[in-house]
């Protein structure tokens, strides 16, 4: 039987994948030391530093899984700001490039039309293509970091 519903998020694959290889490490760890515990002959009672090794790698495997997830985040954070400042200054430019050629007409309508003009992109980048306010403050509030 299909099902017609899509797993949720949390099963995908690429949550799933460092949970199931983490399992499996501690299992494989788990499994060894216990063979070669008893191969040595050592009681069931001191094999409690068995388990408090297999919790000390399972410690160590999420410890090292939390902090590669995050410098990730981190760096694809950085990523995407720099794509949006790139992106920002390329548009500013222009808008100032416009202001420039308008300086240099003749005519004062048409020299005040294109500074206008520049101005409404200049404002059409702040506005509409900068993130929302609510974004926006935390954005802000990570550069200043």
């Amino acid at each position: 039987m299909r099902l017609n519903k899509p797993l949720p998020r949390w099963l995908s694959f690429e949550r799933m994948s460092p949970a199931l290889l983490s399992g499996l490490i501690l299992f494989a760890a788990s499994f060894l030391t216990d063979i070669i515990l008893s191969w040595i002959g050592t009681p069931a009672q001191a094999r409690i530093f068995n388990h408090m090794a297999i919790g000390i790698i399972g410690a160590l495997l999420i410890l090292f899984f939390l902090s590669a997830s995050y410098e990730n985040q981190v760096y694809a954070r950085a990523k995407e700001r720099m794509r949006l400042i790139a992106e920002m200054n390329y548009r500013i430019r222009g808008a100032l490039s416009l202001i420039e050629q308008s300086a240099t007409l003749d005519d004062r309508d048409e020299r005040l039309r294109g500074v206008d003009e520049a101005v409404r992109r200049i404002d059409v980048v702040l506005t509409d293509f900068l993130p929302s306010v609510g974004t926006a403050t935390e954005q802000h509030g990570s550069f200043l970091h």
